[in-house]
C-alpha cells in the first residue's frame, strides 16, 4: 500500500513536470544560451530608446538536431522557431525565430552569428517615431581563424575568450512606415558582449527524470 502511494505521488510529480515543459517550442535537443553586454553606441535617431552603458540581456534557444542548410563545408546555417528574448535599453522583444550562422576558416575569419528578425513577432516594438526594431544579432569574430573547429552546432555556446576581433550585440531598427531600399544604412544600438553561457537544464527536467527513475524502482519492487 505504501509503495503504491509513493508511486502515485511520483506520477503526480511527473505530470507537473510535463505540464511545465509543454510550452517549450524546441523539444528534441534544446540548448538555451544567455548573453549579457553593455551598450557602447547609439545612433542619434534612437537616443530616446537606449543610452551608452545600458545593459544588454538576451536568451536564445536552438536545437542541436537542426539540419545544416548550407552545403559549404566551411559554413553552417541553422534556423528554427525557438525562443529569442532580448532587452536592450528600453526595447524588449520575444520573437519565435532563431538563425545561427557559423563560418569556420571562411573568408579569412572564424565567425559565429545568432540573430532573429523581429518580423517574427506580432508587435516588434516599442517604436521610436516611425522606427521599429527589425533585427537583433550577436556576432563573434576572430581573424586568426583559431576560434572554431567546425561549422556544426554544439551543445554549448562558443567561448568569448576565443574571439579576439569582435564580440558584440546589435539591435537594428528600420522605418516601419516607409521601409528604406536595400543598402541604405540603418540606425542601431550596439554593445560589447561580456558573457555568453549555457543556461542549466530547468528544474522541471530534473523533476521529471527523478520521478521516472523512482517509478521504475518501485515497479521492480512490486514485481519481486
Amino acid at each position: 500500500m505504501k509503495s503504491r502511494m509513493i508511486a502515485g505521488m511520483l506520477c503526480f510529480l511527473c505530470l507537473i513536470a510535463l505540464t511545465a515543459l509543454y510550452p517549450t517550442r524546441c523539444t528534441a535537443a534544446p540548448v538555451t544560451v544567455k548573453a549579457t553586454g553593455v551598450v557602447d553606441f547609439v545612433s542619434p535617431e534612437l537616443s530616446t530608446s537606449a543610452s551608452v552603458d545600458d545593459p544588454i540581456v538576451s536568451y536564445y534557444t536552438y536545437d542541436t538536431t537542426w539540419p545544416d542548410m548550407d552545403p559549404d563545408p566551411e559554413e553552417g546555417y541553422y534556423h528554427g522557431s525557438c525562443a529569442y528574448d532580448y532587452a536592450v535599453g528600453g526595447a524588449i522583444g520575444s520573437p519565435a525565430d532563431v538563425g545561427i550562422a557559423i563560418f569556420n576558416d571562411s573568408f579569412g575569419k572564424d565567425e559565429y552569428q545568432a540573430r532573429t528578425f523581429l518580423t517574427a513577432q506580432p508587435d516588434p516594438g516599442p517604436m521610436v517615431g516611425t522606427l521599429a526594431p527589425w533585427c537583433f544579432q550577436i556576432v563573434l569574430r576572430d581573424v586568426t581563424q583559431t576560434a572554431l573547429s567546425g561549422d556544426g552546432l554544439s551543445t554549448s555556446p562558443p567561448d568569448l575568450a576565443d574571439f579576439g576581433t569582435e564580440a558584440s550585440a546589435k539591435l537594428i531598427y528600420r522605418d516601419a512606415i516607409n521601409p528604406p531600399p536595400a543598402g541604405v544604412p540603418l540606425p542601431y544600438v550596439n554593445g560589447d558582449l561580456t558573457s555568453l553561457t549555457a543556461v542549466p537544464i530547468p528544474a522541471t527536467v530534473w523533476l521529471l527524470g527523478c520521478g521516472l527513475i523512482g517509478l521504475v524502482g518501485i515497479r521492480r519492487r512490486l514485481h519481486k
